[in-house]
């Protein structure tokens, strides 16, 4: 089991070896077991983790300094370093 959402994230991204959708990440995460989830509503903690750590998040408030990952015009995400 991963130990962070990021790592849980950074793992599937890395597998799969194309960018995808959160939902798909999400379902990846789920499916493989890598992050347990204590919330309701957890394909939305997926998607902040994402934007929080994205180069071109824009100006989020709760942005991360730390980025690993790129949001493409589709909606998909992708590793930064890929």
């Amino acid at each position: 089991m991963a130990k962070t959402i990021n790592e849980a994230i950074i793992e599937v991204l890395k597998k799969e070896g194309k960018p995808l959708f959160p939902k798909e990440i999400f379902a990846k995460i789920s499916e493989n077991r890598l992050y347990h989830f204590k919330t309701e509503s957890p394909e939305n903690i997926v998607r902040n983790q994402l934007r929080r750590h994205s180069e071109n998040a824009g100006n989020l408030a709760a942005a991360s300094k730390v980025k690993h990952f790129i949001c493409l015009e589709d909606g998909k995400y992708k590793l930064m370093k890929s």
